[in-house]
């Protein structure tokens, strides 16, 4: 049995789109280079060394910007436009994070969305 789908209040999503990107990216991408640094091989993300990445989530209204280099991810300001977007609302999230831990159906679903993220060429 599925949980019931989570749905971010639209005021905080409102509140959190007012906010500037910058500290939320910076967080994002230490906690990346923490969880992930010694996990994923540097030369699998060599081809999105210098590309700019934003995550968006829908929902909550935030966005995040960073980069890839040979130290790892690293915190962008917005301002151009990014070379990838990937865009979910945390309804998708917190999804598959439960199906994480009970393999449920709803982790086809964020499968799917996974491979539905072009490869960089």
């Amino acid at each position: 049995m599925n949980p019931p789908a989570f749905k971010f209040p639209k005021p905080f999503g409102a509140v959190l789109s007012l906010l500037p990107t910058y500290p939320h990216s910076l967080l994002f991408s230490q906690a990346l280079n923490l969880a992930l640094g010694r996990i994923i091989q540097p030369d699998l993300l060599e081809p999105l060394h210098g590309k700019l990445i934003s995550i968006r989530v829908t929902d909550a209204g935030i966005r995040l910007f960073f980069s890839i280099n040979a130290t790892g991810f690293v915190a962008c300001k917005a301002g151009k436009t990014p070379d990838l977007t990937i865009s979910a609302a945390l309804t998708i999230l917190s999804c598959s994070a439960h199906a994480r831990k009970t393999r449920t159906p709803c982790f086809s679903t964020a499968a799917w969305w996974w491979r539905a993220i072009p490869n960089s060429a």
